[in-house]
C-alpha cells in the first residue's frame, strides 16, 4: 500500500505566502485576505509593497475560526 503525503502537512510553517496563495488555499478573494489583515485578523508583515503572511499564521488563523457545531 503507498502512502501519499500531505503538502501542507510537509509545508514550512515559516514560509511567506502572498494574499493570492491564501486566497487559493482558502477559497475566498484576495481583498478578503487583505481586509482580514487590515482589521488585524489575520497577521501579516509588508515586504515590497505586498503582504505576506507566514503558513503558521494562516493556520492559527484557520484554528481560530473553527466553529463546533
Amino acid at each position: 500500500m503507498t502512502v501519499t503525503k500531505n503538502p501542507a502537512i510537509e509545508a514550512d510553517p515559516d514560509e511567506l505566502l502572498g494574499t493570492d496563495v491564501i486566497a487559493a488555499e482558502m477559497g475566498v478573494c484576495t481583498e478578503t485576505v487583505r481586509r482580514r489583515i487590515r482589521n488585524n485578523e489575520l497577521r501579516a508583515v509588508k515586504l515590497g509593497g505586498e503582504f505576506r503572511v507566514r503558513r503558521r499564521w494562516v493556520n492559527e488563523y484557520i484554528d481560530s475560526s473553527l466553529v463546533v457545531a
